[in-house]
C-alpha cells in the first residue's frame, strides 16, 4: 500500500523528525510504500490565495497548479499520515493551510470525497496526558482533526495518537520512538477509536435492530439520523447482512435528505 507522511516542522533534525523517521522505518518494514511530503523543506506556502477560494457554486472549480500538484500526490496514495508538533491543541500553520488550499470544495469535501483508506495523526507534545486530559485537550483534538477533518472528508478510518511528555528524559524519548516504530508496523491493524459510541434503534428498517455507531454528534436524534454525522464502525459491518441493510438506508437517506450544510471554512 502506498502512504503518503506529511511532515511539518522546522527543523528536520528535531525530535519530531525523528519520529518521523521512525515511523516511515515501520511502514517500510510492513511492506508499504511511504512518499514524505516535508511541507517546510518543500517551500510551501500555506496562504490561501483567491485562486485557491472555494465555490460554493462549481463544484468542479480547476485550482491552482500548487494545489493540483498536491491532490494528484494525494492521489497517487491509498492512505495517509501526518507527523507534526501539536501547536495550540492542532496542527501548525503550515499544515492548516495545507488542508486549507488542498482539500477543497468539489475534491475533498462537497460533490466528492476523498478516497483515501485511513489516515493517521502522530503528533508531539511537551506535556504529559494528565496535562492534555484535565482540559480536554485530547478529546477537543480529536474532535477538531479526526471528526472535523478526516471523517468529514470522507476518511472513515482514521486516528489521532499524541505521544506525551516528549521532553521527559532520554528514556522517554527513545520509547516514543520504538512507539512512532509500532505505529508504522501496524498502520493498518490499528482500530479507530470512537469519539462516542452508542447503541443506536434505527429507522426506518423492515424490523428495528441495534446496530453499533459511532456518532459525532451530541444530542443526535435516534430517528433523524444524518448520514453525514454518523459514521458505521466498520469492523462490525464486515460479513453482517443486518448492518448492511442498515448503511443502505443510511445512504438513501442521504441521498434524499442532502448533507447538513455546514462548511469547513470561509
Amino acid at each position: 500500500m502506498n502512504i503518503l507522511v506529511v511532515f511539518d516542522h522546522p527543523r528536520r533534525d528535531s525530535f519530531c523528525g525523528a519520529v518521523l523517521d521512525s515511523f516511515v522505518a515501520g511502514i517500510a518494514r510492513a511492506g508499504h510504500r511511504p512518499e514524505i511530503a516535508d511541507l517546510r523543506a518543500e517551500g510551501f506556502d500555506p496562504r490561501l490565495p483567491v485562486a485557491d477560494e472555494p465555490d460554493w457554486d462549481d463544484g468542479d472549480k480547476v485550482y491552482s497548479a500548487d494545489v493540483l500538484a498536491e491532490q494528484a500526490r494525494i492521489s497517487r496514495n491509498d492512505a495517509i499520515a501526518f507527523v507534526f508538533p501539536v501547536w495550540w491543541w492542532s496542527f501548525p500553520a503550515t499544515t492548516k493551510g495545507w488542508i486549507d488550499r488542498v482539500w477543497n470544495n468539489g475534491w475533498a469535501y462537497g460533490d466528492r470525497k476523498l478516497a483515501l483508506r485511513r489516515a493517521l495523526l502522530i503528533g508531539t507534545a511537551s506535556a504529559d496526558a494528565a496535562a492534555y486530559a484535565k482540559r480536554g485537550y485530547d478529546e477537543a483534538m480529536r474532535v477538531q482533526l479526526v471528526v472535523g477533518m478526516m471523517n468529514y472528508c470522507g476518511i472513515a478510518r482514521a486516528d489521532l495518537e499524541i505521544l506525551y511528555d516528549v521532553m521527559a528524559s532520554d528514556d522517554a524519548r527513545a520509547a516514543l520512538l520504538a512507539r512512532a516504530g509500532e505505529l508504522g508496523e501496524g498502520y493498518l491493524r490499528l482500530r479507530t477509536k470512537p469519539w462516542r459510541e452508542d447503541r443506536v434503534r434505527l429507522s426506518p428498517l423492515s424490523r428495528s435492530i441495534e446496530v453499533p455507531f459511532q456518532v459525532h454528534a451530541l444530542g443526535q436524534d435516534a430517528d433523524h439520523i444524518d448520514p453525514v454525522r454518523v459514521l458505521l464502525v466498520e469492523d462490525h459491518m464486515r460479513g453482517d447482512r443486518e448492518l448492511e441493510v442498515a448503511r443502505a438506508n443510511l445512504v438513501d437517506a442521504a441521498s434524499q435528505r442532502g448533507s447538513f450544510g455546514e462548511r469547513p471554512h470561509h
